[in-house]
């Protein structure tokens, strides 16, 4: 992994926030949150972390959209995240891991990690009765040079990812490893003391 510049937890949140909302699977849950606290869409796809107004309204998105910082997948979040933005080498893929979800856990057969749960996808078994087309999809676009916008990581200093935000877009690479030299994403550090927490799914 190669550090590239310093970040925030407002940025990771804008970019959170903008990946979700370009999902199929999530698109309208945000849309309604957006509703819900009388905002646009423009607050995530022109999103300014200058302006600390809509900063704290997209944590209020994010809050309501997925229980940010403390419930479902952000449960037992760790406190003082010190976020980075980095890139990272195609050998770093076997340090990625999925949160503690009982989809990613069958995909991966326990392990947690997309390496693995890259063998299920191309054996063709479905979980759960889950296409995983979005994972061919995105295997094909990695085949043609395509790239994907940036993961969002957490790491407690034991070597570790743990990934908050791209599952789907990691299970791709892991399809396609070559592609993943050089991915860029947000790394929020937290102490190794923050281990004993059990940060989300830190690991399953």
């Amino acid at each position: 992994m190669r550090f590239l510049r310093e970040a925030s937890e407002a940025e990771m949140i804008l970019a959170f926030l903008r990946e979700e909302l370009d999902s199929r699977r999530y698109r309208e849950s945000i849309l309604n949150v957006l509703k819900e606290v009388g905002a646009s869409k423009m607050l995530i796809l022109n999103g300014d972390i200058a302006d600390e107004g809509q900063n704290l309204l997209r944590t209020q998105v994010l809050r309501l959209f997925r229980g940010y910082p403390d419930r479902e997948i952000f449960a037992r979040y760790p406190l003082n995240v010190v976020w980075k933005y980095a890139a990272f080498e195609a050998a770093d893929l076997g340090r990625l891991y999925y949160v503690d979800d009982s989809y990613w856990n069958e995909l991966s057969k326990g392990s947690s990690s997309p390496v693995r749960a890259a063998e299920t996808v191309r054996k063709g078994e479905e979980i759960y009765g889950v296409s995983n087309q979005y994972f061919l999809e995105g295997m094909k676009l990695l085949e043609q040079g395509g790239r994907f916008p940036p993961l969002i990581l957490l790491t407690c200093g034991d070597g570790k990812y743990l990934l908050l935000e791209g599952h789907c877009r990691a299970t791709a690479y892991a399809l396609v490893p070559e592609a993943f030299e050089g991915t860029e994403a947000y790394v929020g550090f937290c102490s190794p003391e923050a281990m004993s927490r059990k940060a989300p799914g830190l690991y399953a």
